[in-house]
């Protein structure tokens, strides 16, 4: 500890002031003499404060308890024109400070910082930034376009002006990882994540009675974490300069079906509100800020500002958006208006061309049988009851037999368990399995995926009679060899070795929805890889695979060790289908199943088609079974989602409510029904109203 000796020994060059200070007339900005050295007081808190040396190289701003550090006034003694120095250290010096001077000068304070040279289309949202006295922006640019590059540029620039000191990050759990790591990289900006396997070593750093909150300035924190600790986090005692919700829809107000008896899981909106709320600066970051439910898409931006949305109708549940208020607010580009930027330019696109369609395969006649019998199964199911839940579960199984026969198989082996347990409480089972068959957000999120599909395999619960006819499905499931498998040999004989011929870089990722089926990928590609089978145009390829159950750092350990791969194949889950970068290692992907959300679908592609891309073409294949089920979802729902997003920008909901669900059961089994309308009133989309919101987005 420093003493009063120490304090007011003076320096070279240094005034001597006589007044010691106490700590409680700190202030920011003052010079104080403090540990032998000159210091700049940068902040003042209630225990502590921060100061910054100001007599040497080091340029760090450092922190101190108030009530121990001895300090004394202090100040810089004006030069001596007697007194010459050194003629080259004083050229040197001049040459510093016209250095200096240049970045001084230049309009953009945060970029002489950063890592990132951004293209003039990532300014944009830096410039709207810029001179706002508070910054507020959704950026909502489509898939791989740069958003984070984005987020950084505004970050780095409001801590440079000096208009930002702390800063907290929002972000799906499997992203803090790589936020922390993109903006040490590109913006030199040191964060610390604090989730609850990190706390206690977090905590044995601090001071007494210090917060872990308090003690770090940048800090990443998971969405589910946050909204299990409000208080803390948003405690008045350590206020926040500005938050940033990464994949922000997940923070979105929950869309509530007319009629629906089941309350949302209000809490990631209910944290992002009071965050708004309390914090001065806001950035929202997704590429689907708008899902086709009008109330969930006004409720982002009225975390922006509440004025751009008013509330009428019934129980004040539909907004009416004030778009020019928004219009400053919000920035949205998609990948054909930054071509069409490029193209007037006269520039190269930096971004790579799709090859995207479909591989329909046709069903073996082992497979036919499985299917035959799952829909009678499910016809019972749907029949025994009305209640949405049998509906919600019969989809589930056709799903997951739709995958693989080893999914199939898992679920029903869960199936058969939980009957012969008594098992099956479905009083708050309906939303968990909607959230499987749609593919969706929401739910219990100390779940794992695989976790819920287990759950939702034991729900909607029938009689002894039902064991007999699982078992009966089981047996036809169990036929399904890997030789009878048709999907498996499509893959293994004609998508992945065209893939790999397609380009430069001899990796493919298989995306598919369930643990179950990535382990009967990764098991029967490996022996296809070593020829154990038969020699194929597979030998020698190595397989990786990644999934939820494993750890961050052994999920970037697989990635790194497939990316260093010659020739192979990674089968993954949706654990990385968001956020992570993966076109540095290929420009290949395979959807194993169709999912049943147009928005993941396109998540998954942006991994590979996105900005950089060093491969001139991508190549995007989605395997779908010649079954009417995964055809009706095919063209019901996948196409016509993408030619709306194209033109409007969103993909729209299908399946809200359990009327969508019964008209694609009718659908799929070819009965006598009307043809599903994405903007049916059933959906809860009135069509003029979705395209002056999309046009909105556009803005």
């Amino acid at each position: 500890m420093s003493t009063m000796r120490e304090a007011e020994a003076p320096l070279l060059g240094e005034q001597v002031a006589d007044m010691t200070i106490q700590s409680r007339d700190l202030l920011a900005g003052q010079v104080v003499r403090m540990r032998r050295r000159l210091w700049r007081i940068d902040h003042v808190l209630n225990y502590e404060f921060l100061a910054t040396p100001i007599d040497g190289r080091d340029v760090f701003s450092r922190r101190f308890l108030r009530e121990v550090e001895v300090l004394a006034e202090g100040s810089l003694a004006i030069p001596d024109p007697n007194k010459a120095s050194d003629p080259a250290e004083h050229d040197l010096l001049l040459r510093a400070f016209r250095l200096s001077l240049v970045h001084g000068s230049a309009p953009l304070a945060g970029l002489q910082r950063s890592r990132a040279i951004p293209t003039p289309y990532q300014l944009v949202p830096l410039l709207l930034a810029v001179g706002k006295d508070r910054v507020r922006l959704l950026i909502a640019d489509d898939v791989g376009v740069g958003k984070t590059i984005e987020m950084g540029l505004v970050t780095s620039e409001l801590i440079a002006r000096g208009k930002v000191r702390r800063a907290l990050f929002v972000v799906p759990a499997n992203l803090r990882e790589q936020t922390q790591e993109a903006l040490s990289h590109f913006f030199h900006l040191d964060a610390t994540i604090i989730a609850g396997h990190l706390r206690r070593g977090l905590e044995r750093q601090l001071m007494p009675g210090q917060s872990v909150w308090e003690a770090h300035d940048l800090v990443v924190v998971s969405v589910d974490y946050a909204k299990r600790h409000p208080g803390e986090i948003l405690n008045p005692s350590h206020p926040w300069d500005l938050v940033v919700f990464d994949e922000a829809h997940l923070c979105a107000q929950p869309h509530r079906p007319p009629g629906s008896r089941s309350a949302p899981d209000m809490a990631r909106h209910d944290f992002a509100k009071k965050a708004a709320a309390l914090i001065p600066n806001l950035m929202l970051l997704t590429a689907t800020p708008h899902s086709g439910h009008s109330d969930s898409y006004a409720s982002l931006l009225e975390l922006l500002d509440a004025d751009m949305v008013h509330w009428t109708g019934q129980n004040q549940q539909t907004p009416i958006i004030d778009r020019e208020a928004a219009k400053p607010h919000v920035v949205q580009r998609r990948r054909s208006d930054i071509e069409r930027w490029f193209s007037e330019a006269g520039e190269e696109f930096p971004f790579p061309e799709r090859d995207q369609r479909e591989e329909v395969i046709g069903i073996s006649s082992e497979e036919r049988m499985v299917l035959e019998a799952l829909r009678g199964y499910t016809d019972k199911l749907t029949a025994a009851s009305d209640r949405v839940i049998n509906t919600w579960v019969a989809l589930h199984l056709q799903k997951r037999a739709l995958s693989s026969p080893e999914a199939l198989r898992c679920s029903i082996k869960n199936r058969i368990g939980a009957l012969q347990r008594k098992l099956g409480d479905e009083q708050d089972s309906a939303s968990d399995a909607e959230i499987a068959v749609t593919d969706g957000e929401g739910g219990d999120h100390d779940l794992s995926d695989e976790e819920l599909f287990a759950r939702v395999d034991g729900y909607a619960l029938g009689g002894r009679d039902e064991i007999d006819e699982l078992h009966a499905i089981k047996e036809f499931a169990a036929k399904v060899t890997v030789a009878r498998d048709s999907k498996y040999r499509r893959l293994v004989e004609k998508v992945i070795p065209l893939a790999l011929l397609a380009q430069k870089a001899k990796r493919v990722i298989i995306f598919t929805r369930y643990k179950d089926t990535l382990d009967y990928l990764v098991k029967n590609l490996a022996k296809d890889a070593k020829g154990t089978r038969k020699p194929g145009r597979l030998d020698g390829i190595e397989v990786f695979e990644i999934h939820g159950q494993l750890t961050q750092p052994d999920r970037r350990a697989r990635f790194a060790a497939f990316e260093a791969a010659q020739r192979a194949v990674l089968v993954a889950t949706d654990c990385i289908s968001e956020g992570m970068n993966l076109q540095r290692a290929c420009a290949a992907l395979v959807h194993y199943e169709l999912p049943w959300n147009p928005n993941r679908l396109e998540q998954r592609n942006g991994r590979i088609d996105r900005f950089r891309q060093p491969e001139k073409k991508v190549t995007i294949r989605t395997l779908v079974y010649d079954d009417p089920l995964d055809v009706t979802i095919l063209e019901a729902l996948v196409k016509k989602a993408q030619e709306i997003r194209r033109h409007y920008g969103f993909s729209p909901p299908f399946f809200s409510s359990s009327r969508d669900l019964v008209d694609l059961m009718r659908l799929h089994g070819q009965l006598p029904s009307r043809q599903l309308d994405l903007f049916s009133t059933s959906a809860n989309a009135d069509p003029e109203l979705l395209t002056q919101e999309a046009t909105a987005l556009s803005m």
